[in-house]
């Protein structure tokens, strides 16, 4: 139920909706890892019951445990539960004014390379090809999130 607090810029998000962020961050993490519910119940020292629940919209988890997914998972994962209250997420090492071109080469060279007609699928980036892309792609992703987070900040943002 939306407040009637004149100091809250938005109406705040159903518990449905909060529900739905976080089932959502739970299927990501879940598809992106590769993890079943007893694995990740594993890591966020919760039961495998409470992750099933989370990821059928059936409960919440508390902010400890939320806290746990932003920490081993990294904080933009939990963008969508941010989203909720309009915000998103940048790794505070990512938030500083350097801005490292390393990544985005390497990122690059690489994809050039696995899209090559003589590499190892052709012109189709093969699961090995992209597994071996993710730390730069993730760094990327980094560096992208800052760049945006600075546009925001100074109001340049689309």
């Amino acid at each position: 139920m939306p407040s009637n607090n004149v100091l809250l810029p938005m109406a705040l998000p159903t518990r449905n909706v909060l529900r739905k962020a976080l089932a959502d961050i739970v299927r990501a993490v879940q598809s992106q890892h590769g993890l079943t519910d007893e694995q990740l119940a594993g890591e966020l020292h919760v039961s495998p019951g409470t992750i099933a629940n989370v990821r059928n919209e059936r409960t919440d988890l508390n902010q400890e445990t939320i806290a746990k997914l932003g920490a081993r998972f990294g904080v933009e994962t939990l963008d969508p539960w941010s989203a909720c209250f309009g915000g998103r997420n940048v790794p505070r090492e990512a938030s500083d004014a350097r801005i490292s071109l390393t990544a985005i080469t390497g990122g690059l060279h690489k994809l050039s390379v696995a899209t090559d007609p003589g590499s190892e699928g052709g012109e189709t980036v093969t699961h090995r090809e992209l597994a071996n892309m993710v730390p730069e792609i993730k760094e990327m992703q980094r560096l992208a999130n800052s760049l945006l987070a600075r546009a925001e900040r100074l109001g340049i943002a689309a």
